[in-house]
């Protein structure tokens, strides 16, 4: 028996435990509630379970309880019935929790998927105020309802959005009730409640009491701690919180919106206290540089943990005599700073007496020269070759350099006889450029150890920098691993449906499609979003818009201005005031930077907390470099991320990936998956970021998932597919992507692995066989090796495998050889598609039932290639070995005594004209005959003599259906069955090309019906 530890108890005893006790520390129960007995036994079943390893032992012991009380057992089904309105599923509803990250992750789905909301916060921001009204906007349940609780705090309301609360009521009067606690007035104490109550009428409601107001750092950016309290659990605790919450709304000193005089003096009191926002930004902005300025001087700059992992792997790497190293590190990594701690690390180690340093622009340089200056603790080091600077130097004489990649090109004859042993090229995805080429070449090939920095060595383009670095990464730190580890930021993805352009038949590299961007109506609709989403005139936000064109940068930044806000442009043409705007946009001076071609690289601004994407592009290493600019670190920071490149015309624009985001930003999720993860898109994401789209938006981005594959734009897909090669992969391709297979092997004429690409004829050969019978009976060859019985089976599968034999193959003159060779090694991938092939179509198609024999009869339906079908007539097969291949039109097998017609499908209506038509309803069939057959006896060539000798010679009929022609191919027939009859011959005059009239003779043929 355990002992029980000493200290202060509240326990109920067993028997087994009771005796445990002096009498002093027991003491008789009288009047206890439900609530602790049913605690105490709470604790005494999980104490219980804890020992029971899977869910049906834990099941089976709570149902041997149950049996004592009532004879009613558990099962190991759960109810999850979700808002299917809302496409929202919660979890764990009926549990407690401590909620430390993603807070706002369950808020969301708690919101979509309530009757009512109760929210009390003494701090409600402007932006989360917009996140509100989305979610009233979603919410599909007309009964839905909000209660808002708010203070102005400090008799200021500095952090309450009081305009846009009062705009919320308003739109939204039915669904949105507020009270605001006025402090203006008031001295006694101050609300300071945090707390979210989300009710459902079936008692699984949740409430979270915590430290989060209802702003980005408290729901969003911010640590906080939030209890998630189940009603299913503690239903007492959630009466005593709606007890306490109607107590709140009927206190009269609350404002009600509706009171516009006093909100009017609330707003006017909010405005005065803002005024001074600018000079307490610059006052706060002045400390935080004297302080940064201080701890640069007095304290030494340190390697993170993820540096030194690096650090360490490069050494290791040069101590196996490795001499060339990639860095494959995402965007605000640290890429610059770790060179320079790796460079400060192997000067003492290698004695290094040279190093160059050569990046795409002067702007990476500057930044670059400061980064090794103060890491090193040497404001001297190095000298900058570039931008016109030091063109006076004897290059020969100076061994540490900063270097431009053109600079370098146009001074390559003064670095002909220098040699550096520390070589670094920033950037390194650029290398495959023309003069970046040429430059690493020549560098590289004279110096002792080589580095590369990138974020992205693979390029859309299919260009990967991986062959110049030996084929391999020293170091891998990739976007999502480093916003996880929290080296970036979270972010907030917004996904916005812009219908105010049209984009259709517009090519991305069209000047038209440039000039589409700058319209009125899309500066108004990009305004609206600032408005509804961001918030009126907001002083503290720091917002990049990518735009499409320096006029569309231009025109943008006019228009915000004109509203109030405080916009500015940076472009190549005004490149001259670029510091001095990149300045102002840091002390939120200007709140919006309209951009084009600019701050891709090279500038490093931490107080970006706002992108927006408003031109599209299909460079990855562009967007991943804008979506950088706004990815590092600051305080109390969640990027916010606005893309409204979602209209693109796929079918004009073959290299446009409109999944980007979710390929890059989730943990390796697979783009065959995406339709199926995106209701539960963020469980994929680093950290606490979000994607946000509604039902509307998710619907839009499965409809373009599948015209982006139906556009020969699956590559990536195919590719991850082919990465995992069991059939339930191949079989997801076709269903779930909706792929037609026949449209894929026959007119994008691609295999499903890609080594398989030469060997396509083989694989096509076995796409349109359609009896049952004939598929098991291949199945079976290819998987067990073991030969059909019949003979025309084992024919047609020699057809498809050796479609072009000819005498010097070994196998041409032996049958049972060329069954053996079928399982050579080298067929070993062609036989695996061929059997998933084989067993898709078995599963997922219609298939003939046919009882087969070596009666050609037997086979009437099935479809074939040219091959097959004469394999099936022993024309171009027989057991003695392969005998060539007979042409298209009649074909004779003297040995069986049987022609057969091979025709293509010319035109249906023959009363007029010749040509070749099956009706199916009474089985005749009109063939236009060889130019050699005549009507008359005297005119009869042998063979026509002979087809005409149906007691003698069978003949099979195999055409061209309309049904096989909707599959895309003319090469293929179907077995229509056996002439019966030869109905009527008849004449019928026609005009060839030349315009000559000639006869040609038709056969009305009557065939035995088919299955």
């Amino acid at each position: 028996m355990k002992k029980i530890k000493k200290g202060h108890l509240d326990l109920l005893l067993t028997n087994k435990n009771v005796n445990l006790f002096k009498e002093d520390d027991k003491e008789i129960i009288d009047n206890i509630d439900n609530d602790w007995l049913l605690g105490q036994l709470n604790k005494y079943l999980r104490d219980h379970l804890k020992d029971l390893n899977n869910i049906n032992d834990k099941i089976n012991f709570l149902n041997n309880i149950l049996n004592i009380v009532v004879p009613e057992n558990f099962t190991s089904i759960k109810a999850i019935k979700f808002d299917t309105k809302n496409q929202v599923k919660l979890d764990n509803l009926s549990k407690n929790e401590l909620i430390i990250k993603k807070v706002w992750n369950n808020l969301e789905k708690e919101f979509l998927s309530s009757e009512f909301v109760y929210i009390i916060s003494p701090f409600i921001s402007a932006e989360m105020v917009n996140k509100l009204e989305n979610f009233i906007k979603e919410n599909k349940n007309e009964l839905f309802k909000m209660i808002i609780i708010t203070t102005t705090y400090d008799g200021r309301a500095k952090f309450l959005a009081i305009e846009q609360l009062v705009r919320l009521e308003k739109k939204y009067k039915d669904k949105v009730n507020i009270y605001i606690e006025n402090l203006f007035e008031r001295t006694n104490s101050r609300l300071h409640i945090k707390a979210y109550f989300f009710k459902r009428n079936n008692k699984f409601s949740t409430l979270y009491i915590g430290s989060s107001n209802f702003t980005k750092t408290g729901q969003i950016a911010g640590k906080e701690y939030n209890i998630k309290i189940s009603e299913f659990k503690e239903p007492q605790i959630i009466d005593q919180f709606l007890w306490d919450f109607n107590n709140l709304i009927n206190d009269k000193n609350f404002i009600r919106v509706y009171d516009e005089e006093r909100i009017k003096e609330l707003i006017t009191l909010q405005q005065l206290n803002e005024d001074n926002f600018d000079q307490e930004y610059d006052k706060n902005n002045n400390i935080n540089t004297i302080f940064s300025k201080t701890y640069n001087k007095n304290k030494a700059l340190i390697p993170f943990d993820y540096q030194n992992k690096i650090i360490n792997e490069i050494i290791n790497r040069i101590k196996s005599n490795k001499k060339k190293h990639l860095l494959v590190m995402a965007t605000g990594t640290g890429k610059t700073a770790t060179m320079a701690f790796i460079y400060k690390k192997l000067v003492k180690m290698l004695s290094i007496n040279s190093f160059i340093y050569i990046a795409p622009s002067k702007e990476i340089l500057d930044q670059a020269m400061m980064t090794f200056r103060n890491i090193l603790d040497d404001p001297d080091f190095g000298i900058d070759l570039y931008d016109g600077r030091n063109n006076e130097v004897d290059i020969q004489n100076e061994n540490f350099i900063f270097i431009t990649k053109d600079t370098l090109y146009f001074r390559i004859e003064r670095f002909k006889n220098k040699k550096f042993e520390f070589v670094i090229f920033d950037e390194a995805h650029h290398v495959e450029a023309k003069t970046f080429k040429q430059v690493f070449e020549f560098i590289a090939n004279n110096s002792k150890q080589v580095f590369g920095l990138t974020a992205t060595p693979e390029r859309t383009d299919g260009v990967n920098i991986n062959k110049y670095f030996d084929y391999e990464h020293a170091c891998e730190l990739r976007l999502y691993d480093a916003i996880e580890n929290e080296m970036l930021s979270d972010f907030d993805y917004y996904f916005i449906k812009d219908d105010t352009i049209n984009l259709e038949n517009l090519s991305i590299k069209d000047k038209k499609f440039e000039l589409t961007f700058n319209n009125l109506k899309r500066y108004e609709f990009i305004y609206n979003t600032i408005i509804n989403r961001i918030g009126k005139q907001r002083k503290d936000i720091r917002a990049i818009l990518f735009c499409s064109s320096t006029q569309n940068a231009k025109e943008l930044s006019a228009f915000l201005s004109e509203k109030g806000e405080r916009s500015s442009y940076i472009t190549t043409e005004n490149n001259k005031n670029r510091d001095q705007n990149i300045e102002l946009f840091k002390k939120a001076k200007i709140n919006y930077l309209c951009v084009m071609n600019i701050l891709n690289e090279g500038v490093d601004i931490p107080e970006v907390d706002t992108i927006f994407f408003l031109r599209p592009t299909t460079s990855l290493i562009i967007y991943l470099q804008q979506l950088g600019r706004g990815l590092r670190k600051s305080l109390d920071k969640k990027l916010q991320i606005y893309d409204f490149v979602n209209n693109v015309d796929l079918n004009v624009n073959n290299n446009f990936n409109p999944f980007l985001p979710f390929i890059h930003l989730t943990n390796n999720i697979k783009v065959n998956c995406l339709e199926k993860a995106i209701n539960s898109i963020n469980n994929y994401l680093p950290g606490n970021s979000n994607f946000h789209l509604t039902n509307l938006e998710k619907k839009d981005f499965i409809d373009k998932l599948k015209n982006y594959e139906k556009n020969h734009l699956f590559k990536s897909i195919l590719e991850e597919y082919r990465a995992d090669g069991t059939f339930e992969e191949y079989e997801n391709y076709f269903t779930e992507k909706n792929v037609d297979i026949y449209d894929f092997y026959l007119s994008k004429n691609k295999t499903f692995f890609n080594e398989n690409s030469k060997s396509l004829a083989v694989i096509k050969a076995f796409l349109f066989p359609n009896i049952k019978q004939l598929l098991e009976e291949i199945v079976i060859f290819l998987s067990e090796k073991r030969i059909p019985k019949s003979k025309l089976i084992k024919y047609i599968i020699l057809a498809s495998f050796y479609h072009s034999p000819n005498k010097k193959d070994i196998y041409y003159n032996d049958i049972n050889l060329a069954l053996e060779l079928i399982f050579n090694e080298k067929n070993k991938l062609i036989i695996k598609e061929v059997l998933y092939l084989l067993k898709f179509k078995l599963k997922n198609e219609e298939n003939l039932n046919n009882i087969l024999t070596d009666n050609i009869e037997s086979f009437i339906g099935v479809e074939l290639n040219h091959s097959q079908m004469q394999a099936l007539c022993s024309i171009n097969i027989n057991e003695a070995g392969f005998k060539g291949k007979g042409v298209q039109g009649i074909i004779k097998n003297e040995k069986d005594k049987l022609f057969c017609i091979d025709a293509n499908r010319t035109k249906t209506n023959l009363f007029s004209d010749s040509g070749n038509y099956y009706d199916d309803v009474d089985d005749i069939f009109y063939w236009d005959t060889p130019n050699s057959w005549k009507v008359g006896p005297k005119k009869l060539n042998d063979q026509q003599a002979e087809f005409l000798n149906l007691d003698l010679y069978k003949t099979y009929l195999f055409y061209n259906d309309d049904k096989i022609s909707e599959k895309k191919t003319y090469r293929n027939r179907k077995l229509i069955g056996k002439v019966e009859k030869v109905i009527e011959r008849k004449t019928i005059i026609r005009k060839n090309e030349s315009n000559i009239e000639e006869e040609k003779l038709v056969l009305l043929l009557k065939l035995k019906k088919a299955f």
